[in-house]
């Protein structure tokens, strides 16, 4: 894990700290009528996060808290469901989805389908804190999520018709937030992003999937700088 992914990622985990301990800040906001994620949601998803790295890694030892931790947080759906920000049925998936990633172990799971399972829990607590507003755009982490997803899909050998769906939600991905980091100021950041994406034209073995994969993680962890 690179310093600027821990250094993002501790940001991610500071701002969850505020919501989940009603901050002065975080009340205020709150009092002025500002919306925020259900703080299990943003707790399960940096979690997920986490645990993909620790599967890639084969750590099953440093997953162990974590897991408890989701364990501890999931989402309950009929409590979500009372916010009318969020679709009965990605609340319901969210919850029977971080159960099932809860209960990992190694006797259950190998390696690359442990990472699998915690980077769609992941992908799916985005999608659910997606529609409240944040000051990271919820495409950032997006694009970090199916960076990821292109990682595993290529290490664990899928089919090439399923990294092409992924690369081509990538560029989707990429096109709707691209103006919105040109107008924080990160135009060099968005050239970087472009040249990285369009590695993925010339992709065809598992080994070139890995390494665009990972040029493509690079420029996602220097947009979270951009927006923290």
């Amino acid at each position: 894990m690179s310093s600027e992914h821990v250094g993002a990622n501790t940001m991610k985990r500071l701002t969850i700290v505020l919501l989940v301990l009603g901050t002065t800040l975080a009340g205020g906001l709150a009092r002025a009528g500002a919306v925020f994620a259900p703080p299990p949601v943003a707790v399960v998803a940096a979690d997920a996060e986490d645990l993909v790295h620790h599967y890639l890694r084969g750590d099953w030892h440093g997953a162990g808290p974590l897991l408890q931790d989701v364990r501890r947080t999931v989402p309950e759906p009929a409590t979500l469901m009372r916010s009318r920000h969020l679709p009965a049925a990605e609340v319901k998936r969210l919850g029977e989805l971080a159960h099932r990633v809860a209960q990992l172990n190694k006797a259950e799971e190998d390696q690359m389908a442990a990472a699998r399972a915690a980077n769609q829990l992941w992908s799916l607590a985005v999608n659910v804190g997606a529609h409240y507003p944040t000051r990271l755009p919820s495409r950032v982490e997006r694009l970090d999520n199916l960076g990821q997803a292109l990682l595993i899909e290529a290490r664990a050998g899928d089919a090439p018709a399923r990294m092409r769906a992924t690369t081509e939600e990538l560029g989707d991905t990429w096109q709707a937030l691209d103006p919105s980091v040109k107008a924080h100021g990160g135009a060099s950041i968005a050239k970087s992003v472009k040249w990285a994406l369009n590695g993925l034209k010339g992709a065809h073995e598992p080994a070139q999937w890995q390494r665009v994969a990972h040029a493509i993680l690079d420029q996602v962890y220097l947009l979270e700088s951009l927006y923290t």
